[in-house]
């Protein structure tokens, strides 16, 4: 899910700022913009996430990476059965594998949700926070511009 920025002249026009600032301005956008959209996007998804497990796995390692072109919206990490806690799984599949010299079969996927499309707690949250966390973003560009034009004493 994304937003375009050809569609959006607000965007374009952010885009087109941090392509044009200093370095250091740069930065202080990203630090800024970082430091206002991962909260807001760990604050969307505690609020969407419907059990214990989906803040364990989902929520808390959840984090928002910001550059000049993008900002990305991580949510999980690697290895900690992330898409099963939010897609679900086919909760009646056997599946068969050895155990101390025997076969066993078994349904090994009982302890998840199951299976849905659209996810649980990220993508509807993705679904609902994207345009806010685009106008945050947007917001943020300009006032830090806004401050570094007045420290310069530029107008």
């Amino acid at each position: 899910m994304q937003l375009r920025a050809r569609r959006s002249p607000a965007l374009k026009a952010a885009i087109e700022v941090l392509a044009t600032i200093p370095n250091e301005t740069a930065k202080q956008v990203r630090q800024h913009s970082k430091r206002v959209i991962a909260p807001e996007w760990k604050k969307g998804l505690a609020e969407a996430a419907p059990a214990r497990v989906f803040h364990d796995r989902l929520v808390s390692p959840s984090t928002a990476y910001v550059s000049d072109r993008n900002v990305k919206l991580i949510a999980g990490r690697n290895g900690d059965w992330v898409r099963e806690t939010e897609f679900g799984a086919y909760r009646e599949e056997y599946n068969t594998y050895s155990r101390k010299g025997r076969k066993v079969t078994r349904r090994t996927q009982r302890q998840f949700w199951h299976y849905t499309k659209g996810g649980h707690t990220v993508y509807p949250t993705a679904k609902r926070m994207i345009p806010r966390i685009g106008a945050l973003w947007v917001q943020t560009v300009v006032r830090t511009v806004h401050e570094a034009f007045e420290k310069r004493g530029l107008k």
